[in-house]
């Protein structure tokens, strides 16, 4: 028996890639668990913007958004759990980030670089991959942030119904490694709030499931059929 190897299962809604729409229909088992972001992480409180900066910019329009009144920042080499979500001091975690930016409505700015937790997206936090954060000052370059489990799906999403743009990531799924294991970049729930910008979701090599029990073998001289019934 094949297993499947998907790069995006969305059980219901509509989600957008770049201007165009991909438009399913409800499956009939949507999935059940995973994928939504409640609560948050205490960080703290983000600082007044610098002066005449209109934080609706995107990074690539107006560079003084990338600033911790803004975002929080995110680098899987120089980040920590205890961070702080700054440039000084990110977290290494994307999704601790979007935790910890739920409380305050703020971005996620994430360094371009490879991450091997798996992604939960949540609903109207925007997330940006392409920053170089080898300097104290965040920069926009051309790359992506990677995403890339070493097992299960790569990146879930469950009841994102506000806008939420995630721009410039790589969403890669492993390969299966048990006999009959899939293999799924996104899993996406009643999303249809997300929009994906300059991002790649891939999905890696199902596995083959078991053989089945070979069947029993009827002889020649076997009587297949039933014998007549009486009148």
């Amino acid at each position: 028996m094949k297993r499947t190897a998907l790069a995006l299962l969305i059980t219901a809604g509509v989600i957008h890639c770049g201007t165009d729409n991909v438009v399913v229909q409800p499956l009939a088992n949507p999935v059940a668990d995973g994928g939504k972001v409640e609560g948050g992480i205490d960080l703290p409180p983000p600082p007044a913007p610098p002066e005449n900066c209109d934080l609706k910019k995107l990074p690539t329009e107006n560079p003084c958004v990338i600033h911790e009144s803004s975002g929080v920042f995110v680098s899987a080499t120089k980040g920590s759990d205890d961070g702080l979500g700054t440039r000084e001091r990110p977290l290494k975690d994307i999704s601790k980030a979007i935790l910890g930016a739920s409380t305050t409505g703020r971005r996620v700015y994430v360094c371009a670089e490879t991450y091997e937790a798996q992604l939960t997206l949540g609903e109207g936090i925007d997330v940006f991959g392409y920053f170089d954060c080898s300097a104290a000052t965040w920069k926009v370059i051309d790359a992506r942030a990677k995403v890339a489990p070493k097992d299960g799906v790569a990146a879930m999403a469950k009841n994102i119904g506000k806008p939420t743009r995630i721009e410039a990531l790589d969403i890669v799924a492993a390969d299966g490694k048990a006999a009959g294991d899939s293999s799924i970049g996104l899993v996406a729930q009643d999303s249809g709030g997300l929009s994906f910008v300059n991002t790649r979701i891939a999905a890696g090599k199902g596995r083959d499931g078991t053989d089945g029990a070979v069947g029993v073998q009827l002889s020649a001289a076997a009587t297949v059929n039933g014998a007549d019934g009486y009148a």
